[in-house]
C-alpha cells in the first residue's frame, strides 16, 4: 500500500491503457488480470547504488519479485515476434520502416540441416542460422517464407529455443533523476507506464524487449 501511495505524486503523467490493449498484453505475458491488479508499481527513486532486476532476484528488495514474474511459451512465430521481436502488423502500418536485414543467399539457408541442432552446426552454418533468426524475428514474415527450405528449419529451432521465457510485469515503472535500473535475464517486460525523470536510466539485457502503453521522459 505504501508503494501505491508514493505513486500519487506521479499521477499527472500516468495514462490508463484501454482495457482491450491491456487484456491483449496480459494474455501475451501469461498473467491474469486479477493477479496483475495486485502488483505494486516499481519506483526507483533516490537509490544511487542502482537497482538490478533478474529472474527471482531484485537488489535492493523493493517488491516481491516472484509475483511479478511469469513464464511464456510461444506456440507460433507470430507469438514470438509479438513478445520479443517486431510483429508483422507493424510493417502493415509502416511498410518503409523495415529494420536492417541480413542478406542471406538462398543456397546458404537451404543448406541448413533438418532438424537444426545449434551446437552441432559448423561456424558458417551457425552464422547463417543466427542471421536468419534475426530476419524472422525483426523483419516481415509470411507463411510462404516460413515454409521455404531453410527458413522452415530455422523457425522450428527458434520455437524450440523459446521455451519457458521469463517475463516481468508491473503496472508502472518510475525512474527518478540520477537513478538507474537494470533488467537482465528476461525475454520481455510489460508496464502500463514507463516514466523516466531527468537523467534517470533504464538498462535492458541484450535480448530483453520492453512493452508499455506509454514511455515518457519527463
Amino acid at each position: 500500500m505504501a508503494t501505491r501511495d508514493k505513486l500519487a505524486r506521479y499521477a499527472p503523467n500516468l495514462l490508463t491503457p484501454p482495457q482491450a490493449f491491456l487484456d491483449e498484453k496480459l494474455k501475451l505475458f501469461n498473467m491474469s488480470s486479477e493477479n496483475f491488479q495486485k502488483l505494486d508499481p516499481l519506483i526507483i527513486c533516490q537509490l544511487r547504488q542502482g537497482v538490478v532486476v533478474r529472474p527471482s532476484m531484485i537488489k535492493p528488495k523493493l517488491i516481491d519479485i516472484v509475483s511479478h514474474q511469469s513464464v511464456v511459451n510461444p506456440g507460433t512465430i507470430d507469438e514470438l515476434k509479438e513478445l520479443a521481436g517486431v510483429p508483422n502488423r507493424a510493417f502493415a502500418t509502416a511498410p518503409k520502416q523495415v529494420p536492417v536485414q541480413y542478406g542471406i543467399e538462398s543456397r546458404e539457408i537451404a543448406a541448413l540441416p533438418s532438424p537444426i541442432s545449434i551446437p552441432r552446426l559448423a561456424p558458417q552454418a551457425k552464422q547463417t542460422f543466427w542471421q536468419a533468426s534475426h530476419n524472422i524475428l525483426r523483419g516481415p514474415t509470411d507463411p510462404k517464407m516460413l515454409a521455404s527450405p531453410g527458413y522452415k528449419q530455422v523457425a522450428a529451432a527458434m520455437l524450440k529455443l523459446a521455451r519457458n521465457i521469463p517475463v516481468f510485469l508491473a503496472p508502472d515503472l518510475i525512474v527518478c533523476d540520477k537513478d538507474v535500473v537494470t533488467f537482465s535475464g528476461f525475454g520481455a517486460l510489460y508496464f502500463n507506464n514507463v516514466l523516466v525523470y531527468g537523467s534517470g536510466q533504464i538498462v535492458l539485457g541484450r535480448n530483453t524487449t520492453l512493452h508499455a502503453y506509454q514511455i515518457k521522459r519527463v
